[in-house]
């Protein structure tokens, strides 16, 4: 049996449900131990590890752009709070209209690392996208991720972190803005800095550089 995705999690199973039916099996980018009652705590949201070391050290980028990039998610979402934190985060990532919240910006910033992660190739590749957009597949470079990296996330904004990013309880702070993370709970200042303290803080740099990448 062959598979990939899905499909190859399915071709795992059936040959571990029934060996006697299935000589073997080959089955590609199939996660086959993240069924609820198989995932242990060093294979929790797997894509998510991966994703974190194709753009650190590790992956031939810096530690320093993975731990902007963890980072920068809370700071912006905190930094968009108040009306006038969504217009600096709107001219900051030259968004094409006005944003409403900022969650949606990083949501939209955070989406092409999952396939960026798959397509992590040492040569320029069209196998990602030719299958997530439409008409012309543009290739991907070589070492996407380094690529992003490059475009100004591992520059030293000055984030500081307290606590434990490998735990998901920690505090972060950029300038005056400050935010506390406990897993999916976040609470910050966001809402009582002025626009003059957000932008002194560097967190609008931060979101150009994320925007950029």
């Amino acid at each position: 049996a062959f598979g990939g995705s899905y499909g190859g999690m399915l071709a795992g199973w059936l040959r571990m449900k029934y060996p006697e039916v299935v000589d073997g099996v080959i089955a590609a980018s199939a996660p086959i131990w993240q069924l609820a009652g198989t995932v242990q705590r060093e294979t929790l949201d797997m894509p998510a590890v991966a994703i974190s070391k194709g753009v650190s050290a590790a992956g031939g980028a810096t530690d320093r752009c993975r731990d902007n990039l963890k980072a920068a998610w809370p700071l912006l979402q905190e930094a968009g709070r108040t009306a006038a934190g969504l217009r600096l985060l709107s001219r900051s990532v030259k968004a094409c209209s006005p944003l409403h919240d900022a969650r949606a910006m990083t949501r939209w910033a955070q989406s092409p690392y999952f396939f960026l992660a798959e397509g992590n190739y040492p040569f320029p590749s069209t196998y990602i996208t030719f299958s997530v957009t439409e008409g012309k597949a543009f290739p991907l470079p070589s070492w996407p991720m380094r690529v992003a990296c490059e475009r100004g996330i591992d520059a030293d904004f000055g984030v500081r972190v307290d606590g434990s990013v490998a735990d998901v309880n920690f505090t972060l702070s950029l300038g005056d803005l400050e935010v506390a993370v406990d897993w999916a709970d976040a609470t910050g200042n966001g809402d009582t800095l002025t626009a003059e303290q957000l932008e002194a803080s560097g967190v609008m740099r931060l979101a150009a550089a994320v925007a950029a990448a």
